[in-house]
């Protein structure tokens, strides 16, 4: 079973990894649909967007509920209201049923002895279905992870501004993310399970030994030069692609950041690995190593 990316964690990642890859297990991915009547107008993934009620769930450390988390109404507009403070990060869903959401390990009020940046049930979430006006948070096996329900917006805490606590909508920005893709360009294979494109990955000009993006399952964890990406990624039963992440260091110059927001397809295509945004077009490759 995956497990997501922090740096606190990394060698538990990599050994869970390497036990679940040599037993045999495969990842089983949600089917996670509503039904017409169910759906609001508009977009399935819409009726994400507003304020959420953390009920009950795996790995919630005690102490943290009641928790309210905040999907906005862009992608980059995440909020987890937490007893330590706010923290905020981004978030990634389609209209299959894939759904990650990540904010940084490290964060401002939530960074202290005993706590942690990123809840453990949003880095073990990877899709998402409703039953009725409640939401379920999903692992990759398509088990319930976290169970929320609609909440208020909250009053205060420690890093919350009036922005965080308003009322989303959903915007145009979220509306184009979650039109349906165009293919993926002639001649390349569609990428539509982890397993397909797992090991390490290079940038044009990096030579064999040098670090590059390593697909670890539901992860991934990318080291160029001074920059580091860490993150999650899932697809959903078309196919699409969905990734939310982080970085630190100085990483304004890499591309790759840009495509693993952008892109809602991969594609194979004679060794390289491409990611492919919303109209059709190819953002970038990078080269397999291992």
């Amino acid at each position: 079973m995956a497990r997501p990316i922090r740096f606190a964690v990394i060698a538990v990642l990599l050994a869970g990894l390497m036990a679940s890859c040599s037993a045999g297990t495969p990842a089983r991915h949600p089917v996670a649909r509503t039904t017409p009547s169910s759906a609001a107008a508009g977009h399935t993934a819409e009726r994400l967007v507003g304020f959420w009620r953390v009920m009950s769930g795996r790995l919630i450390a005690p102490g943290e509920l009641p928790e309210v988390v905040r999907f906005g109404g862009s992608p980059d507009d995440f909020a987890d209201f937490r007893n330590c403070g706010v923290v905020t990060g981004q978030w990634r869903a389609t209209e299959g049923g894939a759904l990650v959401a990540s904010v940084p390990f490290k964060t401002k009020y939530c960074s202290g002895a005993g706590q942690y940046g990123s809840p453990p049930w949003i880095d073990f979430t990877w899709g998402y279905r409703f039953s009725g006006s409640h939401l379920l948070l999903l692992n990759n096996e398509g088990d319930v992870q976290a169970y929320l329900q609609p909440a208020e917006p909250p009053t205060g805490g420690k890093g919350a501004t009036a922005a965080l606590l308003s009322p989303p909508t959903p915007t145009a920005a979220l509306d184009a993310t979650l039109s349906t893709p165009a293919p993926l360009p002639n001649g390349m294979t569609a990428v539509v399970k982890p397993t397909q494109a797992s090991g390490t990955w290079l940038l044009p000009g990096q030579k064999p030994g040098e670090d590059g993006l390593s697909l670890l399952g539901d992860a991934y964890l990318g080291s160029f030069a001074s920059c580091v990406v860490t993150g999650q990624f899932a697809y959903d039963t078309t196919g699409f692609f969905v990734a939310a992440g982080n970085s630190r260091g100085d990483c304004d110059s890499l591309p790759l950041r840009s495509w693993l927001s952008a892109a809602t397809r991969l594609g194979l295509d004679h060794g390289k690995l491409a990611f492919v945004d919303r109209t059709g077009r190819v953002l970038g490759e990078l080269l397999r190593h291992s």
